[in-house]
C-alpha cells in the first residue's frame, strides 16, 4: 500500500468514526428528550387523572400536593382533585376539616365517595395519625422539670379533642416518666373525674408524683371554678396516698395555663395543711 492509500484508508476510518459519534450524541439526545416527554407527561397525568393512587405511588408523596393526598385518602377510586377541592371549601377549609368528627365527615361525603363512612373513618384516622407524630412523646424515663417540658407532649393526647379530657402523666421519685394515659372523659365543658381513678396507675407503679391535665375545648385554658374545686381535691387526695401532684395543666387552642405556676397550687397545699 502506497502513502496515498494509506491516507484514505486513515481517512476513511476517521469518517466512520465521525459517524458513529454522531449517532451516538443523536441517541443521547434522543433519551433525554424522550425521557423529559415522559416527565411531563406523568405531571399531567397526575393533574388530569380520575384517581390518584397510580400517581401518588409513582413518586415521592412529598412532590404531590395537599390536594392529591386528600383526594386519595376520601376515596383512591373515584375522587378527583377537583371534586375533594369543592367538597373541602364546603367544609370551609383545612381547619373545619380537622375539627370534624368521623360522623359528620360521612354525612358531607354523601354523593361524593362510594363509602362515606369508610372514607370518613380512614381520613379521620390519617389525620389524627399524623397530628400525634408531629407532636414528640415523652418517652419512659424522660425528667420533667416544668410545664414546657411536657406541654407539647400533652397536647398529643388532648389537642382536637371536642369533649374535656383528663391526662395523668405518672413519674417516679425523680420526675422521670413512668407511663401517660388519658383516665377520664367528659362533656363538651366539665369532664368528670374522680382521685381514685387519677390514682390508680401511680399507685399500681409506685409513684413519686403525678402531674395532671385537661384540655379546654373552647380554646381558652383559664382555670374554672370547677379546675380548681378537682385540684383540691386531687392535692388533698396525694398528700394522703403520699403521691403529691407537681401540677394540673389546662391546655388551650394556643397556650397552657399552669396552675403551679399561677399560684393555685399553692393556695390549695397550704388551704389543706391549715385543715
Amino acid at each position: 500500500m502506497d502513502a496515498r492509500d494509506e491516507v484514505d484508508a486513515r481517512d476513511e476510518v476517521d469518517a466512520r468514526d465521525e459517524v458513529d459519534a454522531r449517532r451516538a450524541r443523536g441517541a443521547v439526545h434522543d433519551a433525554t428528550s424522550r425521557s423529559a416527554r415522559n416527565a411531563r407527561r406523568a405531571r399531567a397525568t397526575c393533574e388530569d387523572m380520575e384517581t390518584h393512587t397510580d400517581c401518588l405511588t409513582s413518586r415521592s408523596t412529598a412532590e404531590s400536593s395537599d390536594l392529591d393526598l386528600l383526594a386519595t385518602l376520601l376515596d383512591p377510586r373515584s375522587a378527583s382533585r377537583a371534586a375533594a377541592a369543592a367538597w373541602l371549601d364546603r367544609l370551609g377549609g383545612w381547619r373545619p376539616l380537622m375539627r370534624r368528627g368521623a360522623r359528620r365527615l360521612a354525612r358531607s361525603l354523601d354523593g361524593l365517595s362510594a363509602d362515606p363512612g369508610a372514607d370518613a373513618a380512614r381520613l379521620v384516622a390519617a389525620l389524627e395519625l399524623g397530628r400525634r407524630l408531629a407532636r414528640p412523646r415523652l418517652e419512659v424515663g424522660a425528667t420533667i422539670s416544668g410545664v414546657r417540658d411536657v406541654e407539647r407532649h400533652l397536647r398529643r393526647y388532648l389537642d382536637g379533642r371536642r369533649k374535656e379530657a383528663f391526662v395523668a402523666v405518672v413519674l417516679d421519685a425523680k420526675h422521670r416518666v413512668l407511663a401517660t394515659e388519658v383516665v377520664s372523659e367528659g362533656c363538651l365543658t366539665w369532664s368528670i373525674v374522680h382521685p381514685r381513678e387519677v390514682f390508680l396507675r401511680a399507685v399500681d407503679e409506685q409513684a413519686g408524683a403525678i402531674l395532671v391535665a385537661h384540655n379546654h375545648p373552647s380554646g381558652d385554658p383559664t382555670p374554672s371554678l370547677e379546675d380548681l374545686e378537682v385540684t383540691r381535691r386531687l392535692v388533698h387526695a396525694g398528700r394522703v396516698l403520699g403521691i403529691p401532684v407537681l401540677d394540673h395543666v389546662v391546655v388551650g387552642a394556643r397556650r397552657c395555663t399552669s396552675m403551679r405556676s399561677e399560684g393555685y397550687l399553692d393556695v390549695e397545699e397550704g388551704s389543706g395543711d391549715q385543715a
